[in-house]
């Protein structure tokens, strides 16, 4: 079972198992470019643990090291419950 749904011009075609729905089922179509803020207007890591963030003024890139802001470097950094640690650039 197919069902099309219908997305401004494009069109997407579901595949449902037999009997299936389309009530529920979550579709995710294209890219999500985060912007960034910078790392001081995020707070402290000890209020967001576990959470990531797009940064884009790091000091430096280098994973798995506490992230510093103020720089002009853009990256991924993570909480881990204590400080904010650069992930990915």
């Amino acid at each position: 079972m197919a069902e099309d749904l219908a997305l401004g011009t494009s069109t997407v075609s579901v595949s449902l198992p037999a009997g299936g729905s389309a009530t529920g089922t979550q579709i995710h179509i294209g890219t999500f470019a985060d912007p960034g803020v910078t790392l001081a207007s995020i707070g402290a890591a000890t209020e967001h643990p576990g959470q990531q963030r797009v940064v884009t003024d790091l000091t430096t890139t280098t994973t798995g090291i506490v992230a510093v802001g103020g720089g002009a470097n853009r990256g991924l950094v993570f909480s881990n419950g204590s400080a904010w640690k650069v992930v990915s650039a």
